[in-house]
């Protein structure tokens, strides 16, 4: 028997495992799911939540802990284990009015047409749904197809104006924190090849380069926090890593 693909796959899950409780940017997507949680009150039994863009469902434990969800929908362009709808965020085969929570964690920068995501969203939501959506602002691109950046306001701007008020904003970061998310990115591309994320198949080479840049990010990781740190004794500024807002649908009023 061929241990090789089983050795690989738990090498994978452990950079997962790294990541979750490393990354302060994990950390600050599970902080602001914590918060717009808090006073969400469904008026179902089973409220439905579409993840857009899923991948691994990193999000899902605290998605289903704090909106109380039991109907969680993973959606992504490409079959996985946790993959349990396929399909294209701009155009999602789900009929009006059906989802009362959507959620997209860093995923709008990687499609062509944001807007028509925005869009689709903003149909399959039920009055009163909620969207929560984190998107990157002052950050490199990324090795996956990277179209757009957003400030706050600009994300903003386009929620409201498809009848969404917001609820919570948070930036991610401030200047320092998005200076040492630049530096981190710049020494994960010492090594050459392009990461390709999740979608990657899981072979020897993959795996190896994924702990050799986790080798050389480890000493990198307690400056991130430690930025992270400063910049929240700071007054916001414009200088920001990306950021996250929380939204609730508004009844339109005929």
């Amino acid at each position: 028997m061929n241990a090789a693909p089983l050795i690989v796959a738990h090498l994978v899950s452990a950079v997962r495992i790294y990541k979750r409780f490393v990354s302060p940017v994990s950390f600050i997507a599970r902080r602001f799911i914590a918060l717009a949680g808090r006073d969400v009150c469904f008026s179902v039994p089973t409220p439905r939540c579409l993840d857009l863009g899923a991948g691994t469902t990193p999000y899902e434990f605290e998605i289903r802990k704090s909106f109380n969800i039991n109907h969680y929908i993973p959606v992504d362009l490409v079959p996985s284990t946790r993959t349990k709808l396929i399909a294209d965020v701009c155009q999602l085969p789900i009929p009006d009015g059906q989802i009362q929570l959507a959620v997209a964690f860093d995923v709008i920068q990687h499609v062509p047409d944001p807007e028509r995501m925005l869009d689709e969203i903003t149909r399959v939501l039920l009055p009163n749904g909620y969207v929560l959506l984190t998107f990157p602002f002052l950050y490199p691109e990324c090795d996956a197809h990277d179209f757009r950046r957003w400030t706050m306001e600009g994300m903003t701007h386009a929620l409201n104006s498809r009848g969404f008020e917001m609820i919570h904003t948070d930036r991610r970061g401030g200047g320092f924190f998005a200076v040492a998310c630049a530096v981190t990115w710049a020494i994960q591309h010492l090594i050459p090849g392009q990461r390709r994320g999740w979608r990657a198949n899981r072979s020897w080479l993959g795996v190896t380069h994924a702990a050799l840049v986790m080798a050389l990010t480890v000493p990198v990781q307690p400056f991130l926090w430690i930025a992270l740190g400063i910049d929240y004794f700071l007054p916001p500024g414009g200088y920001y890593m990306g950021g996250a807002v929380f939204a609730r649908k508004i009844i339109r009023q005929k």
